[in-house]
């Protein structure tokens, strides 16, 4: 780094020392945890300051320096990771903007915001057509708060109703999506992806309208795997562990006839390999 870099750099950082002072006067933790703000205005036209001054010392990892270097974390930092994407956004760099998130994120993975700011990822990759990106972080949203991750050591499903209904949501597109690609594509990787995403539906998720409808559609994809035997125990679970609903009959139906290809499978399997012994004998 040269000298007037460096010079630059110490100027924007003895900026940041007395911006975020004034952060520190213009916002307090409330009785509850939550954030007081003085002066709303006077707060964003500070926010908007600091986050030129990260923008120009090179974006969000600056702010973990940063704060690693100078006192430590916030309670308000969400806001300067906030504020500092919102910028990106503003010159259409998108990637930037989500990377900015996803620093945050990293820094404060069991934060109450966590799973919104994971959210707006989302929507950042999906506004800057990065469809892959989209899919993935979905993917990542899922695993990071299904109801058996480590975030809910932290807090109760009906303390945060609304990330909840996000994650059963978000699952259950990602089952039907990569159900629906390996229908079109035939790979293994798809089917397996639909697999994990189903069983990871049934595990999270035990009542609702939709839990019955993501089990009978999962014994359709192991039907249409040939995977009988599995799909006749998930048709039974789909008949008979979620009480009287629509597709009921169906599945007990189907529970039939995936058991009785199952047997037939087997009993073909018997012919060949004693059709095999024969002509060995024979040899």
């Amino acid at each position: 780094m040269c000298i007037r870099d460096r010079f630059k750099r110490a100027q924007y950082e003895k900026s940041l020392g007395l911006l975020l002072k004034l952060m520190d006067i213009e916002t307090r933790r409330g009785l509850n945890g939550e954030m007081v703000i003085k002066d709303k205005q006077h707060l964003e036209n500070t926010l908007r300051i600091v986050a030129l001054n990260f923008y120009y010392l090179g974006g969000a990892h600056s702010i973990d320096e940063y704060l690693a270097e100078n006192g430590g974390p916030r309670f308000y930092e969400a806001l300067i990771y906030d504020r500092l994407s919102k910028l990106y956004l503003e010159k259409d760099i998108f990637i930037e903007a989500a990377e900015t998130y996803k620093a945050y994120l990293r820094r404060n993975r069991f934060s109450r915001q966590a799973p919104k700011i994971h959210l707006k990822v989302i929507s950042l990759y999906d506004k800057g057509g990065y469809i892959d990106d989209v899919l993935k972080e979905k993917g990542r949203f899922a695993n990071a708060y299904d109801l058996d991750s480590q975030f809910w050591k932290f807090y109760k499903p009906y303390d945060l109703p609304d990330v909840v209904d996000t994650v059963e949501a978000t699952i259950r597109e990602l089952a039907q999506h990569y159900h629906a690609s390996w229908q079109e594509s035939g790979e293994l990787g798809e089917f397996k992806q639909a697999v994990t995403w189903y069983a990871d539906y049934l595990d999270s998720f035990k009542e609702g309208e939709k839990v019955h409808k993501m089990s009978f559609q999962f014994a359709e994809l192991l039907y249409e795997k040939e995977e009988f035997f599995k799909a006749f125990k998930q048709f039974e679970i789909t008949a008979y562990s979620y009480g009287r609903h629509d597709k009921a009959a169906d599945s007990g139906f189907a529970s039939l006839q995936a058991y009785e290809k199952y047997v037939k499978g087997m009993r073909d399997k018997d012919r060949i390999a004693s059709a095999t012994v024969l002509s060995l004998i024979h040899i």
